[in-house]
């Protein structure tokens, strides 16, 4: 997922519906897998039978403020940038970037079709999914359950 996201988004595919598509199912059935353990009392963990990789992997820590995490492109932008016209697609992308929306930096830049940046692009989100796997593998982050909220 990591890679074949930003690899879909390099061509200009939105790689989140597609992948999404196939593998939504899949992460939704690990999520609610993982709240039905929390949900009869046991401790969430791999030997209880919990999943690492849930729709909550996906969205907060290989997708986050975009396909291949370009907050930091946006942070450098806005603040290091020399050119007027990177500086200025740095702030515009700010305040969509918070949100998981980074077209204006796929295209403006542009990262898609754009071999020097596709590298990081492509990188980060499966450096982040590597690291939290891990991390979740040893027990340092717990597993994630569910996030629903009450209805109102």
């Amino acid at each position: 997922m990591g890679l074949m996201i930003p690899f879909l988004w390099f061509f200009g595919v939105h790689g989140s519906t597609i992948i999404g598509g196939i593998m939504d199912p899949i992460l939704t059935a690990n999520t609610l897998d993982n709240q039905a353990i929390l949900d009869v009392g046991k401790e969430l963990t791999l030997g209880n039978g919990g999943h690492i990789v849930t729709k909550q992997f996906l969205d907060q820590f290989m997708t986050v403020t975009g396909a291949g995490m370009t907050i930091g492109i946006v942070i450098f932008c806005v603040f290091f940038a020399k050119s007027a016209k990177n500086k200025e697609i740095g702030r515009i992308s700010s305040v969509p970037a918070l949100f998981n929306i980074n077209e204006p930096v796929l295209f403006g830049f542009p990262v898609t079709l754009n071999p020097m940046l596709v590298i990081p692009f492509m990188a980060m989100p499966t450096i982040s999914g590597l690291i939290l796997y891990f991390c979740q593998y040893i027990g340092i982050i717990p597993l994630f359950g569910g996030w629903q909220t009450a209805l109102l």
